[in-house]
């Protein structure tokens, strides 16, 4: 995956992560934001929870 790519997905987590601390209007922003570059941003919801998910061993 070429490094532009994960700054990308970085930053795309990081907003995901951050959604909650924005005021409507903004949310509101984001939402259109995500809509218009076809990002699904509660499957990278999601995810990140995965990664604090006790594993099973």
């Amino acid at each position: 995956m070429p490094v532009k790519d994960i700054y990308k997905l970085g930053g795309r987590y990081f907003i995901v992560a951050t959604y909650g601390y924005f005021d409507k209007k903004s949310q509101e922003k984001l939402d259109g934001i995500f809509e218009e570059k076809n990002i699904d941003a509660e499957a990278l919801r999601r995810d990140m929870l995965s990664f604090y998910q006790p594993s099973n061993q």
